[in-house]
């Protein structure tokens, strides 16, 4: 199961392969993306070979992701309580969590690298 973030603290719970089960989701704050934002969401997690079991939850995870970023948590830093919260969740997993949630609800905290690449940073 994921977790939720709030003020950048998360709760033990497991992660069964392959799929992100959010049913103890508590989060911070209702998700308030448009449906199309949730789908494409949802559309890109799929896409990286993360299933949810609870579509609303990981919703919720991927906008507590942008809060996180938001309150200046680093994309490592995520990456690593989500990865602690759930030891079965690769590394990769977790990265492709946030990139998913960054692109699909604050895209303001997607930069250019110069280099062609982009970089996610907190705020």
């Amino acid at each position: 199961m994921f977790t939720r973030f709030a003020k950048a603290a998360i709760a033990r719970t497991a992660f069964a392969t392959g799929t992100v089960g959010v049913a103890a989701l508590l989060a911070a704050g209702t998700a308030n993306a448009t449906s199309a934002a949730d789908q494409q969401f949802l559309s890109l997690l799929r896409q990286q070979g993360i299933s949810v079991d609870s579509p609303s939850d990981a919703i919720n995870v991927g906008h507590n992701v942008c809060s996180s970023l938001g309150e200046g948590t680093t994309p490592r830093d995520i990456s690593g309580k989500l990865t602690a919260a759930n030891p079965d969740m690769s590394e990769q997993d977790s990265l492709n969590f946030i990139v998913d949630s960054v692109k699909s609800y604050c895209p303001q905290f997607m930069h250019d690298d110069g280099n062609g690449g982009v970089v996610i940073s907190a705020a």
